[in-house]
């Protein structure tokens, strides 16, 4: 049957509490918590000192492939309930064999010679009884440990041995064969079946540490998007964990902002079949809606713009670019994060100073009074007093929504307004560079194309081919710019490249042939680095070795040159 956590929690104390010989199988999908749950409510019980058992062992059939295998682990596993922080040790094995009253000569013997326990294990399952055993991961079993052999021996430990077996599984995965097997013979063995179900809170109740500073807004998060797996969300606090670290001492507003961030790409990474995708996320806009009035969205994109938007997320960009990073590779670079923090202490610092902005927004999505004119004049006068906070893209959704309530004369004033007030570095103004959202508004875009343009790009051809490999984008410029450097440039260039650089300008310039056969500057890129690269290699017999590392081979016949 299927339960609440409450529910699931009162039949475990109800197991635990008695003595009595009996079987309880909780079903479940993979990730909810059933392991989890189960070993909590254990833990609580004994502290509580609620159970009715003194010992316990707990086995997963992951890997087990025989019925002797699974009987060894048992006994191995098996320990006092008052080690249950500490889990099986030798000292527990130790423990195990002294503390019975039985077995004369054999048990003394063995327990004077621990190192050679493992020949004589099988023998000791005789004293395996009147205690509680977990099995665990029965679909997980090996090929040659059958279902018929596990569910046997759980009716021999009860029947026989006077055992409290609990049986946990996710029978949705069993092999057909299996499955109606299984459902055959468990209602002769179990006394208990439940299903474990939590709902999104009951899971994040279960799974995260409420005395994480940032518990409340973490498990928000987790149940607006309806998470149930609680190995996800505890990947989702540790990094969490990490991130909070790091950003201790910055401004709290830093976190707060860039904890939805983690969750929804950590959620990607680690569920893409249930979680949106990476690109749906980079390219997501709160009020993206807005920006396209004749682009109808799909049912399923609808709702993954209301479900996102609750958790407090509203557009990728740079810090989001690094967490994403972070969230792949596992761990976050703390100079990177440090870095960007600084900049956005800054940013936050500036914002703090004028909220008017915001609450004009808020104005606009909580309220449903027929009050355009106030709205709208508000948010005008807004974004003229804090321009300079005012990212590039909520200034594209704010002058896209004017020119839907036909205010494009205002329009023109805050473009005029926004560029005149921002005094920024050229990136700022340059899409194929920054990670903020490609400009919609015709306008705005046409602005910052002329201020683009007003730039020198002054730019090494080191620092586009860094800048290249780092993002794996480019503009024309950067190909056009490269493609004027000469053999002697690269040549210079390698020679004098810092070594910790080296062999990513050095990758990147000769990966350009790979990329668009059609292009001729592309190829005009790769051939001169290439040349550059055989006269270094014609330099000495070591330099030649270096060289062929990056598939460069040097014409024997010039070598002597």
């Amino acid at each position: 049957m299927n339960m609440s956590v409450k529910l699931v929690t009162k039949e475990i104390n109800n197991f635990l509490k008695t003595s009595t010989p009996e079987v309880l199988c909780i079903m479940g999908k993979w990730g909810v918590g059933k392991t989890y749950a189960w070993s909590q409510y254990l833990k609580i019980a004994v502290d509580e000192k609620r159970v009715g058992l003194s010992r316990y062992s707990y086995v997963s059939l992951f890997g087990q492939n025989s019925l002797e295998d699974l009987k060894t682990s048992i006994f191995e596993n098996t320990i006092n309930l008052d080690q249950i922080n500490t889990g099986p040790t030798v000292e527990t094995l130790h423990s195990s064999i002294q503390s019975m009253e039985r077995g004369g000569r054999f048990l003394a013997f063995l327990a004077r010679n621990l190192p050679r326990i493992k020949e004589y294990v099988p023998s000791l399952f005789f004293i395996v009884r009147k205690q509680i055993i977990c099995i665990d991961d029965l679909e997980r079993r090996g090929d040659n440990l059958s279902l018929k052999d596990v569910l046997g021996l759980i009716s021999f430990l009860k029947e026989q041995r006077y055992c409290k077996v609990i049986l946990i599984l996710n029978n949705e995965v069993l092999a057909v064969n299996d499955n109606e097997d299984f459902k055959n013979q468990l209602e002769k063995v179990a006394d208990v079946e439940i299903r474990f179900e939590p709902t999104p809170t009951e899971a994040a109740e279960i799974g995260l540490d409420k005395v994480a500073p940032f518990y409340d807004a973490l498990a928000k998060i987790c149940v607006v998007l309806e998470i149930v797996n609680i190995r996800v969300m505890r990947r989702f606090q540790r990094l969490a964990y990490g991130l909070y670290e790091l950003l201790n001492g910055h401004n709290k507003k830093i976190f707060e902002s860039a904890l939805p961030s983690l969750v929804l790409f950590a959620w990607s990474f680690y569920q893409p079949k249930e979680a949106p995708s990476e690109n749906f996320l980079k390219v997501f806009n709160r009020f993206g809606h807005l920006f396209e009035k004749d682009k109808k969205e799909s049912g399923d994109e609808k709702r993954w713009r209301l479900i996102i938007s609750a958790t407090g997320y509203t557009i990728f960009d740079e810090f989001d670019q690094l967490i994403l990073d972070s969230v792949k590779r596992g761990y976050f670079d703390a100079d990177l994060i440090e870095a960007k923090a600084v900049d956005l202490d800054r940013q936050f610092q500036s914002q703090d100073q004028d909220v008017s902005f915001g609450e004009a927004w808020e104005k606009y999505h909580n309220s449903f009074a027929c009050d355009e004119t106030e709205v709208l004049d508000g948010m005008f006068a807004a974004f003229k007093k804090n321009v300079k906070s005012i990212s590039p893209t909520n200034a594209d959704g704010t002058i896209a929504l004017f020119r839907k309530f036909n205010r494009d004369k205002q329009a023109e004033e805050m473009i005029t307004c926004y560029m005149n007030e921002r005094n920024e570095k050229r990136d700022f103004y340059d899409p194929r560079r920054s990670v903020f959202l490609e400009i919609k508004d015709p306008g705005l875009s046409r602005a910052f194309a002329e201020k683009l343009n007003s730039f020198k790009d002054i730019r090494t051809p080191e620092e586009i081919l860094i800048n290249i490999a780092k993002t794996n984008g480019w503009n024309p410029e950067d190909i056009s710019t490269l493609a004027r450097v000469t053999v002697d440039g690269y040549y210079n260039l390698f020679k004098g490249a810092p070594k910790d650089i080296l062999r990513i300008i050095v990758s990147q310039s000769l990966k350009f042939k790979q990329y668009n056969t059609s292009d001729k500057d592309m190829g005009i890129i790769s051939e001169r680095s290439e040349e550059a690269l055989k006269r270094i290699g014609r330099e000495c017999l070591i330099n030649k070795e270096r060289v062929s590392l990056y598939g460069v081979s040097i014409d024997e016949e010039k070598s002597a040159e």
